[in-house]
């Protein structure tokens, strides 16, 4: 990592120390200074593993297919999005990755969406490229979409979503409830949201959860692989299950189901259908992960009880996103009347 500092004379000094090169220089502005960083430090990675092998005329979709077949990859979302990526920019040469290359990424977004989307596009992008020229050994790189981000930055641009905080309440739940169950749909997607109620799972949790991880004894499950900042693979969490998550659990696999809870298909698309047909557009799966944490604080459980369930690290996380803690609620822990 380059070090930044800002000298006397109102110019930025940039060093690199990097695999025993050391190399210096100074600038007018800081994203100049940080532009010359990355250039010379992906050189530097360069000279270290020897000659890179020459992009002749490999193309940005070769390199993703190459990356989906090579790394893990979970989740209907992150799929769709990569092959979108393919759809739309897999002819470009990967000997032409440059600036211009990344604002025509900006414009497609932006033509649609908000810029915050055009940006995790691009920082995706980038990634696979990074990946590219560490992994593969390949004469590319992906300074140039990391500087149109910085452009992005400094011209003033949203750069961030704002945090969602809509937590469901049980009339919608019980909403999507009937209208998944008057479907009459192999699925039983009814289940699967009462499930989630009762027990804070995301969505790709839920749907990968097998009955061989479920504990009668204990009346917990074992989440594979479950999400965390730092551990990608082999983050096994148990997890207690209660209500109808318990209930809906435990007659799945007393009946012999082994398998996947709920083996189903885009629920999140399938949910956010529903929503449009029953006047609940605003709705989301995610919402009734925070309907399970409201519930648990409105039964007085503390935070760090809660993710036990839940499986944050960080309970400022919890906190922070996933509550709507008011004045009545304070009067309530208190046994006040108000």
């Amino acid at each position: 990592m380059a070090t930044v500092t800002k000298l006397p004379s109102g110019k930025t000094r940039v060093v690199i120390r990097r695999k025993g090169v050391y190399r210096s220089a100074s600038f007018d502005k800081v994203r100049e200074a940080k532009s010359w960083a990355l250039k010379n430090e992906a050189a530097i990675d360069a000279d270290f593993h020897g000659i890179k092998k020459k992009v002749q005329h490999a193309q940005l979709g070769d390199l993703i297919e190459k990356y989906n077949d090579e790394t893990p990859t979970r989740g209907e979302s992150t799929i769709k999005t990569r092959r979108s990526w393919i759809r739309k920019f897999g002819s470009q040469p990967l000997k032409q990755i440059d600036k211009p290359f990344g604002r025509r990424i900006v414009a497609e977004y932006t033509k649609t969406s908000e810029m915050p989307h055009a940006i995790l596009n691009l920082k995706g992008l980038a990634r696979i490229i990074k990946w590219g020229r560490t992994v593969l050994n390949l004469d590319i790189s992906e300074a140039p979409l990391l500087q149109v981000i910085d452009d992005i930055k400094f011209s003033g641009h949203k750069m961030h979503y704002a945090p969602r905080k809509t937590i469901m309440t049980e009339e919608e739940l019980q909403a999507f409830v009937e209208f998944f169950r008057n479907q009459g749909r192999k699925g039983n997607f009814d289940e699967l949201l009462l499930f989630l109620a009762d027990s804070g799972m995301r969505i790709g949790e839920a749907t990968r959860v097998v009955g061989a991880d479920v504990s009668l004894d204990n009346r917990s499950i074992v989440i594979r692989d479950r999400k965390h900042p730092t551990k990608k693979l082999g983050n096994h969490q148990e997890v207690p299950l209660i209500g109808d998550a318990w209930e809906i659990a435990k007659r799945k696999v007393e009946a012999g189901e082994m398998g996947k809870l709920f083996p189903l298909k885009y629920p999140s698309q399938r949910f956010v259908n529903a929503g449009v047909k029953i006047g609940l557009r605003h709705c989301r799966l995610h919402d009734i992960r925070r309907l399970f944490v409201q519930r648990c604080y409105d039964k007085g459980l503390q935070p760090h009880i809660v993710a036990i369930a839940t499986g944050h690290t960080k309970l400022a996380t919890l906190m922070t996103h996933y509550s709507d803690l008011k004045v009545d609620d304070f009067h309530r822990a208190l046994g006040d009347k108000k």
